[in-house]
């Protein structure tokens, strides 16, 4: 089933996409700060339950939710290198998808 729904386990997922990847693999993430993770695992939960947001890969629903999160926390650089090499998606591969996020957490009520 989840082949058929275009699930990738070997693409990166939010679970792991959540967190900075580690310097071994060369981050160069923004900081921790703001409530960067809370934010993305909201705006993911928020998309399972968007019928919309089917038509997304989950890879990309992962990695538009941290791209939204670095943004709502005011980092400078929205999408490093890194996510993007460990990803595999561009900044503008994302941000249609990462809209589409704020929306649903705006409409829910939830504002950062």
């Amino acid at each position: 089933i989840l082949a058929r729904l275009g699930f990738d386990p070997m693409s990166p997922q939010l679970a792991y996409s959540a967190a900075c990847p580690p310097p071994e693999l060369g981050a160069d993430c923004p900081s921790m700060g703001c409530e960067r993770e809370e934010i993305a695992w909201s705006a993911a939960e928020a998309a399972l339950l968007d019928m919309r947001l089917l038509r997304h890969e989950p890879s990309r629903v992962a990695a538009a939710a941290l791209y939204l999160s670095n943004g709502l926390c005011g980092e400078m650089l929205l999408w490093p290198e890194t996510l993007a090499r460990l990803s595999g998606y561009e900044e503008e591969q994302l941000q249609a998808c990462a809209a589409e996020l704020h929306e649903l957490l705006r409409a829910g009520g939830v504002m950062w």
